[in-house]
């Protein structure tokens, strides 16, 4: 026992011992921003994040020490150097050449308080003319400077801003909200200013040097070590604690809400109900009758395809679709001797240029051509040479119309004239012979 007891000991004396060489952590904090930090009645800092600091050096085994004063003040410490870190300092991008910012951790309403004799002011648009109070440094006054509010007077805390206010040296002033609540709850008088919807809102986290991103993920990660649950302690003691009942009014008007509308919506729903019924067996009557009409319909479409398709196979010409640059995308003949000279493998999803001569490719482009812009071609003669047969088509050429008009596809009727153009060439020759004879 005595022995543990003394490992004990020189184990705590040796955790001192490393402390006192770990360089302190210096972070500078306006002591005038509660509850997150100020000065208690006996002049000592307090508040959410002074607690939090030491927390955090509780966890990370580093002491931290405390630089503060008004919030020009410590901005100045970090940028001389004489603190490593700021905290309570709003993310804005007017400070992003500044300073390397941590994990938001809280998002603050900043808000304009005014005399509640002032009527009409809803945001910044309506402060044109007014002189607003606002604190040096603080971003609330580079918000109104860029909605074009530059009448400004500069106090050096927020407790000054709200001693100017009670004395009414000034009647409008720009405060984050959580200070000014305490503030003016503390004031005698306090309860005579109204206040704006937030103007922004702010998202406060702490910050460092450009320098120094190093520790800022030291910084990051020592939070990221400290157990939620003790955050949660700390925040309910300065931020409070709400009752039962407030804590669970909202969901107990969302319930009594929610039972009165389902009352009505029971009710609506009978009288839907029965209203639903004659309606489906009205709809049921018309729905046997239009499923009649429509077998009907079907029924004649069916026949039609048929006597379509018959058709096309009583047809023994060849039948080619093709798109608009020529492409072969689909065949169809009932001429077994054409189709086995023609074979679909060698010009299906081809182009005509690349399958046959140059001189029958350029009178086919020219049948499509015309078809293009007059809807039909007729009258185009082609020669092609199977197993040294000469055999001669007739082109018939019509655009086919499609649900996408950007997409262009013609159909190509193909008949053989071979024999009419013999006997036609056998006419002429005898033609010329009893004129010789003659």
């Amino acid at each position: 026992m005595f022995w543990k007891r003394l490992v004990g000991l020189l184990a705590g004396l040796l955790m001192a011992l490393d402390l006192q060489a770990i360089p302190p952590l210096v972070v500078a904090l306006d002591d005038n921003y509660p509850p997150y930090s100020f000065r208690d009645d006996q002049g000592h800092l307090v508040g959410l994040r002074e607690d939090i600091w030491q927390l955090w050096s509780e966890v990370n085994q580093r002491p931290v020490v405390f630089v503060t004063g008004s919030w020009s003040t410590v901005l100045d410490a970090v940028r001389q150097g004489k603190a490593d870190v700021v905290d309570t300092i709003f993310d804005t991008p007017s400070r992003h050449d500044q300073f390397r910012f941590g994990v938001v951790y809280a998002n603050i309403p900043v808000r304009v308080y005014f005399d509640q004799r002032i009527s009409g002011i809803k945001d910044a648009r309506e402060l044109h003319g007014f002189t607003i109070g606002v604190k040096t440094g603080d971003s609330c006054a580079v918000n109104l400077l860029n909605a074009g509010v530059t009448s400004l007077v500069y106090y050096r805390e927020y407790s000054d801003l709200i001693r100017a206010a009670e004395q009414k040296t000034i009647r409008l002033f720009c405060m984050d909200e959580p200070p000014a609540t305490f503030l003016l709850l503390k004031t005698k008088g306090g309860d005579r200013f109204n206040f704006t919807d937030p103007i922004s809102t702010g998202a406060m986290t702490y910050a460092v040097l450009p320098e120094h991103e190093d520790l800022l993920r030291d910084l990051d990660e020592g939070f990221q070590r400290i157990p939620v649950n003790r955050i949660t302690l700390l925040k309910g003691r300065w931020l409070g604690h709400r009752s039962f009942y407030t804590a669970h009014l909202s969901y107990l008007k969302i319930i009594s809400v929610a039972l009165v509308l389902s009352l009505v919506w029971i009710g609506l729903l009978l009288l839907w109900s029965k209203g639903l019924r004659m309606r489906v067996a009205q709809r049921t009557h018309d729905l046997v009758n239009a499923l009649g009409e429509l077998q009907q319909a079907h029924d004649a479409a069916d026949e039609a395809r048929e006597n379509l398709l018959a058709v096309i196979d009583a047809i023994p010409d060849l039948l080619f679709e093709v798109d608009g640059e020529g492409r072969a995308v689909s065949y169809r003949t009932q001429n077994h001797a054409l189709a086995h000279l023609i074979p679909p493998e060698k010009f299906l999803g081809k182009l005509i240029v690349d399958v046959v001569p140059p001189e029958v490719a350029t009178i086919v482009l020219a049948a499509i051509q015309e078809a293009r812009l007059k809807g039909t071609s007729h009258g185009q003669s082609i020669c092609l040479i199977f197993n040294q047969l000469m055999i001669w088509f007739e082109l018939s050429v019509g655009r086919k119309r499609t649900a996408d008009e950007h997409l262009e596809r013609y159909i190509i009727l193909a008949r053989d004239i071979s024999e009419r153009r013999m006997l036609a060439e056998e006419l002429a020759r005898h033609r010329n012979h009893l004129e010789e004879l003659v």
